[in-house]
């Protein structure tokens, strides 16, 4: 009966076509954004393929999988503990920061500590980055492609063509991720695109940070790289309350980039050729991994 009801309340709906047109670019304007920052970089760095790849099978495993396993007791499933957490914006988008900066950067040392600890060359954490960051963008472009794709479904055969054999909860789940994506206008899907720039040159900084933390064993900066990431996922809880726009929020994501990332940049990464050498030379080894 529940999902009758949840059916006749969007048995009549019919999306906008430009903004499923501006839903589906936003998604591929997501997806193009690693692709594009990847093949500039090859032409001022030297190209590997293996951190790419980890990095991306990295962030499908910590971020999505192990995550989801972790949260979903505390998030998603049906229990006091789920209620009181999504009944309450400001501590929901808490864990869900803490979350993010724990598993993805225990991922990034887990990574330069095991598949990649003969990586040593600090471009590796570049490509590392793109892999990681990359993978992320393209997951979450082609997943809101997708849903205007859907809503081009819905709007030929009805909610019922889509939904078709869904339980209750995958239902609502879907409707409610179509609600959230499909309100774009040309500036939402341009802003949408724009973000995945500075969220990549985050993904790099973190991942040179994480790497640092390996090769100059200087653990503190991995749990430094867990409180950044923290603090700019946590930021964005200001713009799902409501209390500032989109485009604000987009600022203010830049804003940080910079202040995190051009530090880690000139403190770290310019100096860690220097780092590496002298920190070979006292181990007696000769030569590039």
């Amino acid at each position: 009966m529940y999902t009758v009801l949840v059916l006749a309340d969007h048995s009549e709906i019919c999306y906008p076509k430009d903004s499923i047109l501006f839903t589906i670019l936003s998604g591929v304007l997501m997806a193009l954004i690693p692709v594009v920052i990847f093949l500039v970089m090859r032409k001022f760095v030297k190209f590997k393929i293996k951190p790419v790849i980890v990095g991306a099978a990295v962030w499908l495993l910590f971020a999505v999988v192990l995550k989801a396993i972790v949260l979903t007791p505390v998030i998603g499933a049906d229990n006091s503990v789920s209620r009181a957490v999504n009944g309450n914006i400001w501590l929901f988008y808490m864990i869900a920061a803490a979350a993010a900066g724990i598993f993805e950067e225990t991922g990034r040392l887990v990574a330069f500590k095991t598949v990649l600890k003969k990586n040593d060359d600090k471009q590796d954490a570049l490509y590392y980055g793109i892999g990681h960051g990359g993978f992320e963008a393209v997951y979450l472009g082609f997943q809101i492609a997708f849903l205007g794709i859907m809503c081009l479904m819905i709007n030929k055969g009805g909610i019922e063509s889509v939904v078709k054999g869904a339980d209750d909860t995958m239902i609502e789940s879907l409707l409610a991720q179509i609600d959230k994506y499909t309100s774009s206008d040309i500036g939402r899907a341009l802003l949408m695109g724009y973000e995945r720039i500075p969220a990549m040159i985050v993904h790099i900084m973190f991942s040179v940070m994480v790497f640092a933390a390996v090769r100059e064993r200087k653990i503190g900066l991995y749990f430094l790289s867990v409180f950044i990431h923290f603090v700019i996922d946590f930021s964005f809880v200001l713009y799902y309350a409501k209390i500032i726009s989109l485009g604000v929020t987009e600022i203010m994501f830049t804003v940080e980039m910079l202040v995190f990332a051009v530090p880690v940049y000139k403190l770290l990464y310019k100096k860690m050729d220097i780092n590496a050498t002298e920190r070979r030379m006292s181990d007696g080894i000769s030569g590039n991994f």
